[in-house]
């Protein structure tokens, strides 16, 4: 979420001020704020708390005018809108200063816990997509009982930041992942078929490396699927 506020009655001495000031700090103390927000963030998500992270970045009066106008262009371009507007936002959300981190509770309705254990006991396999962060995710499907205690969580993840990695080489340890779910399934079928529950957790990127159809891996899709629609239930991660 992006909110542009504008200030009236600054002088062009005063805004070069507030600038300097938004602006001064050491990469090392920028550097020790984000790693205590990251453990902020990851230490609320674990307790099931909807959280986000605010920032902020003063324009200019030619700055405002300037992405102003490209997002209006972008928002009614007839080809493409979704992509110009995000390249828009992109460009603009740049730069930030680190305002804090919000943590809030989101109560499970009423009877959600109830219903979603009796589809699961009716043998219907239960997805649930979400743009959480994993720990997040987890905790509140633990709550509404979309994993139930007996059950075996796996995880097939991928960070956010690829850095040099290759996309084969990506997608070969997708592969590996899943290849290793599979056996451990198989293992526990052939010694004690009634224990076998278990749910997937999957993240955005890696959902969309699998279902990338410029990746040309189709094994890869039909070994997920395998995975999937085996388990009682997917927890899909990042993915809005």
């Amino acid at each position: 979420m992006m909110l542009l506020q504008q200030y009236s009655g600054w002088t062009g001495r005063a805004f070069a001020q507030t600038e300097s000031m938004l602006t001064s700090g050491s990469d090392r103390k920028l550097q020790k704020k984000l790693k205590v927000a990251k453990d902020q963030l990851r230490h609320f998500s674990q307790f099931g708390l909807r959280t986000l992270v605010c920032g902020c970045r003063e324009l200019s009066d030619s700055e405002a005018r300037y992405f102003m106008k490209e997002h209006k262009v972008a928002k009614t371009s007839l080809f493409n809108r979704e992509e110009n507007v995000a390249q828009v936002v992109d460009e603009l959300e740049r730069g930030f200063s680190l305002l804090g981190i919000t943590a809030v509770e989101d109560k499970i309705q009423l009877g959600v816990p109830e219903t979603v254990k009796m589809l699961l006991d009716g043998g219907i396999r239960v997805w649930m997509l979400t743009g959480d962060s994993v720990e997040t995710a987890v905790n509140i499907a633990g709550v509404c009982r979309l994993v139930p205690q007996s059950c075996k969580v796996f995880y097939v993840t991928c960070e956010d930041d690829h850095g040099d990695r290759d996309q084969k080489e990506e997608l070969a340890e997708l592969t590996g992942k899943l290849r290793k779910i599979l056996d451990s399934i198989m293992e526990t079928e052939a010694d004690n078929p009634k224990a076998l529950s278990f749910s997937l957790v999957v993240n955005g990127m890696a959902l969309y490396s699998i279902l990338d159809e410029s990746a040309g891996a189709s094994s890869l899709k039909r070994l997920f699927a395998t995975v999937a629609c085996n388990s009682c239930s997917v927890i899909a991660c990042r993915v809005a």
